[in-house]
């Protein structure tokens, strides 16, 4: 069985380097995109088990790409796990993600184990190739 596939989608250098190491450790292939055009060309390139999404993929106000990545990912990769890491999220938008029954976690709340947990449960029914 191979390994299961990971995009993280992150533009914050230290937290793609927390990512990798973290599901490194726990034998996943990780791959790191830090724009929603290397998302989506990753995405081209490899079917993915489950991708961790930043909202918001650059350092400008408003910027929402990690969201048009979401759409894609659902209508073109529906088998593709999502869960929604942000630091700058409004509690609205939270509460749209969860009602659409997507997984978000806020930053602030970001912690090692249970996050790793989340990870396990979201793959472990994922079929063996």
């Amino acid at each position: 069985m191979s390994a299961p596939k990971i995009l993280v989608v992150e533009d914050t250098k230290s937290w793609q380097e927390t990512y990798v190491e973290w599901f490194s450790g726990e034998d996943y292939a990780v791959t790191v995109a830090a724009t929603l055009e290397d998302a989506l060309k990753a995405c081209q390139e490899s079917r993915f088990d489950l991708a961790v999404v930043d909202i918001n993929l650059s350092k400008g106000a408003g910027n929402r790409d990690g969201l048009k990545l979401v759409d894609t990912l659902r209508s073109d990769f529906p088998k593709t796990h999502i869960i929604i890491v942000s630091g700058s999220i409004d509690s609205d938008l939270a509460e749209q993600l969860r009602a659409q029954n997507l997984v978000f976690v806020p930053r602030n709340e970001l912690q090692y184990l249970s996050f790793l947990e989340t990870i396990r449960q979201k793959l472990k029914n994922i079929p063996s190739d």
